[in-house]
């Protein structure tokens, strides 16, 4: 994947406590694989709860002026579509627009710091697409943030559950948020592999989350073995 071909916004640890309703027995001296992080300082955040972790993008195959340059190259354009798509979120979280775009741009900021003092360690940041997870570690829990369910427009059911074959070969727990489309609909993918989960022998609840930022997003989807 191009550099040109990435939008790179990243979340807060704090909002993946929320999301995942993560507690400290969920982190501390535990493996976690979190797939699709991008720019988000999650893996930051987690390391200072004691966890072991390991993020997996392809943005980190780029350097961290590189991806710096990506940031600010998209941004006017993120911000214009939260402007424009205002009704889709709750206003809870963050108050405005603006400041949702501000704790982002801190957020990304803590991010790219970190990165560059731990770019060439892939057991922190491994560049990697789904479903290649080739130098991922065996973890304890994974979470896959704003990729699975979020994008059902663009990625099909096939896709997804080749994603989740593999996700699910490398962690004894699975974590997936949101369980809606970017247009706020539910996905028309997430009934269908949740039976197939359950045929394949996993067993999945729906769980709900205290996290308010995209409307009708409040679950996540939890799969163990």
């Amino acid at each position: 994947m191009e550099l040109k071909d990435i939008v790179p916004w990243g979340r807060s640890g704090a909002e993946y406590a929320r999301m995942f309703a993560l507690t400290a027995e969920d982190l501390s001296g535990r493996r976690v694989l979190s797939f699709g992080d991008g720019p988000s300082d999650f893996n930051l955040w987690a390391r200072s709860q004691c966890a072991q972790v390991q993020s997996v993008d392809p943005l980190y195959a780029y350097d961290a002026d590189a991806i710096a340059a990506r940031i600010e190259a998209v941004r006017p354009d993120i911000v214009a579509g939260l402007q424009q798509s205002e009704a889709a979120f709750h206003w809870e979280e963050f108050d405005s627009p603006q400041a949702m775009v501000d704790n982002r741009l801190a957020t990304m900021a803590r991010f790219l710091e970190d990165f560059r003092a731990r770019a060439h360690d892939n057991a922190v940041y491994l560049p990697r697409a789904l479903p290649d997870l080739e130098g991922a570690i065996q973890a304890d829990l994974g979470l896959c943030s704003h990729l699975l369910f979020l994008y059902s427009a663009h990625i099909d059911t096939a896709t997804h559950w080749a994603w989740l074959q593999a996700m699910l070969g490398r962690v004894s727990e699975l974590r997936i948020y949101p369980l809606v489309r970017l247009d706020g609909a539910p996905s028309e993918h997430v009934p269908v592999l949740r039976a197939r989960l359950r045929e394949a022998g996993y067993a999945v609840e729906q769980c709900p989350c205290n996290y308010r930022v995209q409307r009708d997003a409040y679950h996540y989807l939890r799969v163990t073995r």
